[in-house]
């Protein structure tokens, strides 16, 4: 699948695709609810010293109401799963990637990889099963 060419065609997808989206900070983040207390994020940030736009993509768990800290994914309810997709191969939450490495395909395994660790870990929850195991947080899920 060909890569968004620029953020406002990466926006008009998201608009399009997912009804939960909303815009922050003038439109420079936008946001996805993936389950009820469940957020990606897509924050555009000023071309550095290269090739730009840039884009950050981050997770947010908890309540919506909390979103400010978006980019401080060890804080609070942001979690740092990006070694969550490496063994799927997938591009890692909290990455800031070019721009032209994002495409729709990326988004859509991201929200649905979010939602299968989302119904996991409330599994988890409810079963009584909260005790880390030895490879991690997630080391469960990298069967």
């Amino acid at each position: 699948m060909e890569s968004f060419a620029s953020w406002a065609e990466l926006r008009d997808w998201l608009v399009a695709s997912h009804e939960r989206l909303a815009e922050h900070d003038g439109g420079a983040l936008l946001t996805l609810r993936v389950a009820p207390d469940v957020t990606l994020g897509v924050r555009r940030l000023e071309p550095g010293a290269g090739a730009g736009p840039w884009v950050l993509l981050c997770v947010k768990i908890g309540p919506v109401a909390r979103l400010r800290a978006f980019d401080a994914l060890t804080a609070g309810f942001d979690l740092p799963i990006g070694h969550f997709f490496e063994h799927r191969g997938a591009i890692g939450v909290g990455q800031t990637l070019p721009l032209r490495r994002i495409d729709a395909a990326t988004v859509t395994e991201v929200t649905a990889a979010l939602t299968e660790l989302t119904r996991d870990l409330r599994a988890r929850f409810l079963a009584g099963a909260d005790e880390p195991d030895d490879t991690g947080p997630f080391g469960h899920l990298a069967e």
